[in-house]
């Protein structure tokens, strides 16, 4: 990943005084693939728009996924006491700091976007998206069937219908294309959010027959 991505992702952090909480949002950013914003990027890079135009969008993603990472790693989830190579967050920083480290994160993409603003419009779309797509409609969803499969609190098992609705299995790529809404959306564009789609097409095939045979 770029390396001025990384720097831009570091001062998001650091806008805030320094405590535990800055120290463990710092500690569990390290080391993430980035796949989500490579996903905006690549969209991006087919207008021949550079990628720190998209920055803070890329962020904002990140920034859930790290948060979502931290409570899935947590004891009354899925218990793992490892993260991306290293201790996880409640092991490091303890059950509590990990809590507040990953509720920090969440608050801190749409703040992210909001303190990022090229167009109000586009903004807003944005910050409507992620919420929805990172909430009951979407990430949570899914981890509310995670945990049900797992043996959780909650007992709901993942149904075919629920499978085929990947909205509620997996980040929708349509989010990646909304989130490159800044720039016009050109032919070369389009392809590569087409080709990103029929990888998740080919994806659901796959877990359909990894579920149901």
């Amino acid at each position: 990943m770029n390396e001025n991505f990384e720097t831009f992702l570091l001062k998001e952090i650091e806008k805030y005084e320094d405590n535990t909480i800055v120290e463990a949002m710092k500690y569990c950013m390290e080391g993430g693939k980035r796949f989500r914003p490579r996903l905006i990027f690549s969209i991006i890079e087919g207008n021949g728009i550079e990628e720190e135009k998209a920055y803070p969008a890329a962020a904002a993603v990140e920034f859930i996924q790290t948060y979502s990472l931290i409570h899935d790693d947590l004891p009354a989830m899925d218990n793992d006491d490892f993260r991306r190579g290293k201790p996880s967050c409640h092991k490091k920083f303890g059950e509590d700091v990990a809590i507040l480290t990953g509720d920090a994160l969440l608050t801190h993409a749409f703040s992210c976007l909001s303190d990022n603003v090229s167009d109000f419009q586009v903004t807003i779309r944005q910050i409507s998206d992620l919420a929805r797509f990172s909430g009951l409609e979407g990430m949570i969803k899914g981890q509310l069937l995670d945990i049900g499969e797992s043996g959780g609190a909650t007992r709901q098992a993942i149904t075919k219908q629920q499978l085929e609705n990947l909205t509620i299995i997996l980040p929708p790529l349509e989010l990646q294309e909304q989130f490159a809404a800044f720039v016009e959306q050109t032919d070369k564009s389009k392809l590569a959010v087409q080709q990103s789609l029929e990888k998740l097409e080919t994806l659901k095939k796959s877990l359909m027959q990894q579920y149901f045979g």
